[in-house]
């Protein structure tokens, strides 16, 4: 199943990367998926990605929604809960040095001689 979570853009970084905010909690996130959307703009967030803007009553609506669900974890899930948006920027992916926006590692494959080579 995947989940976007509406959240709010509050500052732009540099074109393609803003800080957007859902429930007091402040995010890095990829905007190149919409790059018209500005500060103040509602966007769903996915895994660290704007997927869309959406305006604020559906935002209000999706945000009270998943207020109420129960996934079976013993309490409702409340937004910040979500992998993208777990701790601090690049938290969800500590250790790895990596942020929630980070391009994937490096490849590594063999050759059909055993010996490996890095490709992109």
């Amino acid at each position: 199943m995947c989940l976007g979570i509406p959240a709010q853009i509050v500052s732009v970084q540099e074109p393609g990367l803003a800080v957007a905010e859902v429930s007091g909690v402040r995010r890095e996130v990829s905007t190149a998926l919409v790059p018209e959307a500005g500060v103040g703009d509602w966007v769903l967030v996915h895994v660290g990605f704007a997927l869309h803007t959406i305006d604020e009553a559906e935002a209000a609506r999706t945000l009270e929604l998943l207020e109420q669900v129960d996934f079976g974890m013993g309490e409702p899930m409340v937004p910040p809960w979500t992998p993208s948006f777990a701790g601090s920027a690049g938290e969800a992916m500590r250790g790895s040095g990596e942020s929630a926006v980070s391009p994937p590692p490096t490849a590594v494959s063999r050759s059909q001689n055993g010996n490996t080579k890095d490709r992109p």
